[in-house]
């Protein structure tokens, strides 16, 4: 950070669980947020980013946290931790995000006597969306622990998608009064932005993390079988792994597909406008209970087509008829039909791609999204002349 911070303005603090996702998802609300008076901290594991971060005038706690640890004992010396860290802080609002940083940061901003919180669900994860008897225990374990967490707590619960509105309050979960509804991270549209197709061959793109609940057997099992029929496209995957997920899709796999020629696999890119510049076509087959998934908001925005699962999240931005095809979860036959579809008609690619932009302009952009959130925050903690001499009297 430049200089000392300003103690006057109100705090406010994330808990985020990696800082690159902050960097690529949240970074324009706090900028926003610190445009309209708020002083900004992140805490979260601590990567190439936090100089990154620290440059925009944030100030970086570094905290790492288990993603997947179910050991109780060791959620509550995290949770004890966590609150050492906010009663230092002395926050205004503290703003978590993701299911796991919702439930830990809740009870260390209750522990800390934070005056306020927002929780932010980006999306309910995989157990939401799969079916069996593992699943349903599993639901009714979470929903358990949110229970308990928000017993008592009058604290606005943002979702991404009308369907995770839905279960949150038909659970018993989150009042109806306290949900909002801000639909995904947005997309800056002037970044991400309409360029024409590329000469063939065509190629078909799916980014995201490489997991197994992403879709990525599917997109590889639907490259194969249209490469059997003699489709000459390149299949591109593009994302990170995440060694840390258990659902993870190793890299020697990866890199196994692509010795193989079934699948090219660039792996992270921070420039995804170029990577959608040079595609025809986006994928994401996914079934893992998406929030909204940001890829297909940027790849909307750059003027292109999607095929997606008809699932919660994916179906937000997903339209058929105006931006793309829905297909069925875990049917890698249906993924290929609806890519041999997309690429044998180009005049309905082209005007898919078009609504897309239209859609993404209308609904999903960075600046309204983050307008909706900093609203919040303002009704929460405004920042305000009154606010601001209580702060220097003390």
């Amino acid at each position: 950070m430049n200089g000392p911070p300003d103690v006057t303005q109100p705090h406010l603090v994330y808990l985020i669980s990696e800082d690159w996702y902050f960097w690529s998802h949240r970074l324009h609300l706090a900028r926003a947020a610190m445009a309209a008076g708020y002083r900004v901290s992140l805490v979260t594991r601590t990567s190439s980013y936090q100089k990154k971060i620290e440059s925009e005038g944030i100030r970086v706690i570094s905290f790492a946290c288990p993603r997947r640890s179910i050991d109780p004992f060791s959620n509550l010396r995290i949770v004890s931790r966590l609150a050492r860290i906010l009663r230092e802080l002395q926050p205004d609002l503290v703003h978590n995000v993701a299911l796991k940083n919702v439930v830990l940061g809740t009870l260390a901003a209750r522990l800390a006597g934070v005056p306020h919180v927002v929780n932010a669900f980006a999306g309910l994860g995989y157990v939401f969306a799969a079916k069996g008897w593992k699943a349903a225990l599993g639901r009714t374990a979470i929903r358990t622990i949110l229970r308990g967490c928000f017993m008592g707590l009058r604290a606005p619960v943002i979702v991404q998608n009308t369907d995770d509105e839905r279960e949150l309050v038909e659970s018993g979960i989150v009042r109806q009064e306290d949900i909002c509804l801000i639909r995904g991270a947005g997309v800056d549209i002037e970044l991400f932005h309409p360029v024409p197709e590329p000469a063939q061959p065509s190629i078909v793109v799916m980014a995201c993390r490489m997991l197994w609940s992403k879709g990525v057997q599917q997109f590889v099992d639907a490259a194969q079988l249209l490469r059997s029929k003699g489709c000459k496209s390149r299949f591109v995957l593009v994302g990170r792994t995440d060694t840390d997920n258990p659902d993870h899709v190793p890299e020697s796999q990866l890199r196994a597909w692509q010795r193989d020629g079934v699948i090219e696999w660039w792996e992270h890119q921070s420039d995804m406008q170029t990577v959608f510049s040079q595609a025809q076509l986006v994928c994401l087959p996914s079934f893992y209970g998406e929030g909204l998934p940001k890829v297909l908001l940027e790849a909307a925005a750059c003027g292109r087509a999607i095929i997606t699962t008809d699932i919660r999240g994916c179906r937000e931005i997903c339209r058929p008829g105006i931006n793309g095809w829905l297909i069925p979860i875990k049917e890698s036959k249906a993924l290929a039909e609806a890519i041999d579809v997309a690429l044998s008609q180009p005049e309905v690619r082209q005007t898919y791609g078009q609504g897309g932009r239209r859609l993404v302009e209308e609904e999903f952009t960075s600046t309204l999204i983050a307008e909706q959130t900093i609203r919040l925050y303002q009704r929460l903690v405004p920042v305000t002349d009154n606010l601001v001499t209580r702060r220097k009297a003390a």
